[in-house]
């Protein structure tokens, strides 16, 4: 039986009910369940009352609007280590809403696409088919914004991400990176970097609050394409489904 662990962030009012139903689909494995509440989040009583109820063994931090999703999984993460579970595999979710795009319940739905029971049975096939595998995202998530040519990438976090990569000695190979930062991924990926480099001390980086990089880098949209390097790095390979 597999071990996984689930760690998802939560900032929206309303947005626990379009996720359970996805995270139920867990139960049928030995699942932990971490959940982060913003305190930003008017609901939080309401919506941690509601995980308590549905998942009574999870573990639930608060945590201030840090980073966005990204300050919220880094939690979870110095969370999930601190607590010594042992799992095969980490899944990373938030409640994807992007009030600022147009299309953002769209790209919501297609991050999720991880989370559906025929779509949880093609990736555990794929990471037992698969030792190489490292990482697997939605196709459509997994982007790539570098040029070798130019020795950087297309993106306004260009200068910020050369110096994390620098700064963690994070050696990718092919610098794909999962947009939305919603994926499966094996679990020794995460331990051996966060062992390393404390997630809390990455987290006092990012900005507060609702940031955006439309205009410039910022540290949060920085880390948010770490992940998909990291384990690259390791060695590892980023699948699509």
């Amino acid at each position: 039986m597999y071990k996984i662990a689930v760690l998802t962030h939560i900032y929206y009012d309303g947005s626990y009910d379009f996720l359970k139903n996805d995270l139920l689909n867990f139960n049928e494995f030995t699942t932990d369940y971490l959940f982060n509440i913003s305190i930003d989040c008017a609901q939080k009583d309401k919506v941690i009352e509601s995980i308590q109820t549905d998942f009574p063994n999870a573990f639930i931090i608060e945590t201030p609007n840090i980073g966005k999703d990204i300050g919220g999984k880094l939690a979870l993460i110095d969370l999930y280590l601190r607590l010594k579970i042992q799992s095969d595999y980490m899944i990373l979710l938030h409640d994807k809403v992007s009030p600022q795009a147009l299309n953002g319940e769209e790209w919501r739905d297609k991050l999720l696409k991880i989370t559906k029971k025929d779509t949880i049975k093609t990736i555990l096939g794929l990471f037992k088919s698969d030792t190489s595998i490292g990482v697997i995202a939605n196709q459509e998530c997994i982007l790539n914004e570098y040029s070798a040519e130019t020795n950087s990438f297309s993106t306004v976090n260009n200068d910020l991400l050369k110096a994390a990569i620098a700064q963690y000695n994070i050696k990718p190979t092919h610098y794909s990176f999962i947009a939305g930062t919603m994926f499966w991924v094996k679990s020794n990926i995460i331990k051996d970097f966060f062992s390393k480099h404390p997630p809390l001390d990455m987290r006092k980086k990012l900005e507060h609050g609702n940031v955006l990089d439309n205009l410039i880098g910022t540290y949060t949209h920085t880390t948010e394409r770490l992940f998909g390097l990291i384990a690259e790095s390791q060695g590892y390979k980023i699948k699509g489904v």
